[in-house]
């Protein structure tokens, strides 16, 4: 009760905070009856602010009166005081700023639109001024623009490279034949070493696959106008004329190169595999120079899509030789089928290993023979009496 009527009192007085009165209050006060504390200043010409509390009484004494008789609204006097004093400011040192992202896309405009024409060195700065933008599609712009210069700079190094490696694989240069199977023999020949060089350069890798001639993705790239220049000094002068249809393009050159050369149809797969299926060793043929037509023989029919597992060869191989009077190969070759026949394994190089160390004794052998006949001869010319020959040159007797 003495709370709310403190209040009522101290909205009526306009303003204040209510204080006990102390026994030396001023005459100019005047008390509440119903109430045991002064509120406002009563004499004329004085407003409650300047009348409110006596000279003689202080905040502190105040506050503890006010926590001594109503604990509650003194903890709510100073909640409400927290809730209308400012916030401090802190002390902290305030993060610096953030850079804004340079964008100078539009500074840049007039001289994108006519990149092509600006000299080397400007069309440096504004790739260095990009790349300080920080602004992603400004670099990629400038990018996707430097890519025609930066091919002009790749072309003439990667197109050495090839050539170079090309002399170095030692390709041929690929000739025209009238004997269509002459002109197989010489593209694959030649196409083989070709598919070497480009595999050396991530530029051109990966275009030639057995038989098939894959497309750049771009077809203007630096890789395929390099195999274009790399092809038309590796061909005759016929084939050359022929590559005019299709300039700048390596991958259309190829592909023109082997629709002339060697063009695959089921057909053709199926005459190599014929002719390497069914070939047989001669009569005095070593098993070397044999197994230097199958593996020629094989090459061929692999390169129109014809494949062949190990095992295949192995048995190819048994197949061909079983025609030889070699006494030789004869014990090797039912060596092997033994093997064969007892689910052993054998494989091609070990079977193509022992059928060329047979030939290379037997070369031995024939070698030292041969040594040997040859030291016997010489062992009776020494043993041959000389004294009856006469030398042609000087007349005298025991030499010649």
């Amino acid at each position: 009760m003495l709370l709310q009527r403190e209040r009522e009192a101290l909205q009526a007085s306009g303003g204040g905070v209510p204080v006990p009165v102390p026994s030396n209050v001023p005459s100019n006060l005047k008390l509440d009856d119903d109430a045991g504390s002064t509120y406002h200043d009563v004499s004329e010409g004085s407003s409650p602010d300047e009348a409110f509390l006596p000279d003689s009484v202080s905040s502190s004494t105040i506050f503890n009166w006010l926590q001594t008789k109503d604990p509650a609204a003194y903890k709510q006097f100073l909640s409400d005081m927290k809730a209308v004093q400012p916030p401090k400011r802190s002390t902290a040192p305030s993060p610096a700023p953030k850079p804004a992202q340079a964008d100078i896309s539009s500074a840049l405009e007039p001289l994108l639109q006519t990149y092509e024409s600006l000299d080397d060195e400007t069309k440096k700065e504004i790739w260095l001024g990009a790349l300080k933008s920080l602004n992603p599609q400004l670099i990629k712009r400038v990018s996707e623009l430097r890519k025609p210069d930066l091919n002009k700079t790749l072309l003439p190094k990667l197109t050495k490279e090839l050539l170079t490696h090309a002399e170095k694989q030692a390709v041929g240069i690929l000739k025209y034949d009238d004997n269509a199977s002459k002109r197989r023999y010489n593209y694959q020949r030649w196409i083989t070493g070709i598919t070497t060089v480009m595999e050396m350069f991530k530029e051109t890798q990966g275009i030639i696959v057995v038989e098939t001639i894959k497309s750049f993705k771009d077809p203007n790239c630096v890789g395929n106008q390099s195999v274009f220049i790399l092809v038309n000094s590796r061909v005759d002068n016929y084939f050359r004329q022929v590559l005019t249809r299709v300039p700048k393009f390596g991958e259309k050159a190829l592909q023109l190169l082997q629709t002339l050369c060697a063009n695959v149809t089921s057909n053709d797969r199926h005459h190599y595999h014929h002719l390497f299926t069914n070939m047989k060793i001669t009569t005095n043929e070593s098993a070397t120079h044999f197994l230097y037509r199958f593996i020629i023989g094989r090459n061929q029919s692999e390169l129109v899509g014809n494949t062949y597992q190990d095992d295949a060869l192995v048995n190819y191989v048994l197949s061909a030789i079983s025609a030889t009077t070699n006494p030789a190969y004869m014990i090797l070759m039912m060596s092997y089928q033994n093997d064969l026949d007892s689910n052993k394994p054998v494989t091609f190089a070990d079977l193509e290993r022992r059928f060329m160390a047979i030939d290379e004794k037997a070369t031995r052998e024939k070698q030292s023979s041969k040594l040997l006949a040859q030291g016997a001869t010489a062992k009776g010319m020494e043993e041959r009496d000389l004294s009856k020959l006469k030398c042609f040159n000087c007349g005298e007797y025991g030499h010649f």
